[in-house]
């Protein structure tokens, strides 16, 4: 693991690892800010439906009660959404 002077040099040096960590750290960004909008703006039946459009499979590997706490809702409101999904 780099400490921070190393790593600091290493940006300083390598124009490519600058370039790459900083693409990184944007996409993070980005990322971050997006989860932020969804969880303060979209409904529940919003946020279900973006994830089934974004990441499909997920919701094929993870238990439920970790989905719902993702998306920042309930197990029972997840359960209810799922629900209505299926009609």
């Amino acid at each position: 693991m780099l400490d921070r002077k190393n790593h600091d040099k290493l940006l300083e040096e390598l124009p490519a690892y600058e370039r790459y960590n900083r693409i990184i750290l944007q996409n993070a960004y980005v990322a971050l800010q997006q989860r932020v909008e969804n969880a303060l703006g979209l409904t529940a039946e919003e946020k279900y439906d973006r994830l089934i459009e974004e990441s499909p499979a997920f919701l094929n590997r993870v238990p439920l009660n970790l989905v719902a706490s993702y998306l920042g809702v309930s197990p029972e409101t997840l359960s209810r959404v799922r629900g209505n999904y299926n009609r």
